[in-house]
């Protein structure tokens, strides 16, 4: 598969838009995000697997397995981030936040996010 093929730049495109509204348009962004139902909100990151899915479907890459762990692993997170900030709300920190922050160190640390760059 070539690097630039049109499912790598939907993918690509897909994990610029949050950034880039963020950067331009963050107020906006936030006050609609707010307006979701709760359980809309707390599922949003799953859609970073769809990009992972279009980048990788027609590589060697490609596993179900990794697609269902870009899904949940960022749910997962939100939720006890969101139940942190329930139980904390001064927040002053919580085993969850520390819980957060272990998994993020534990997976960059260690290499666990398949990095794709052989591209022939």
């Amino acid at each position: 598969m070539h690097p630039w093929s049109p499912a790598t730049i939907c993918a690509a495109a897909l994990l610029l838009i949050l950034p880039l509204l963020l950067a331009f348009a963050g107020e906006w962004l936030v006050r609609t995000i707010h307006r979701l139902p709760l359980i809309a909100r707390l599922a949003l990151p799953a859609l970073g697997a769809f990009s992972h899915f279009l980048a990788t479907y027609k590589t060697p890459y490609f596993q179900w397995s990794s697609v269902g762990l870009y899904a949940i692993v960022p749910v997962a997170l939100v939720l006890l981030i969101w139940h942190a900030a329930q139980n904390d709300p001064e927040q002053r920190g919580d085993w969850r936040d520390f819980a957060v922050l272990a998994v993020l160190g534990v997976v960059v640390e260690f290499h666990w996010i398949p990095v794709c760059t052989d591209f022939s």
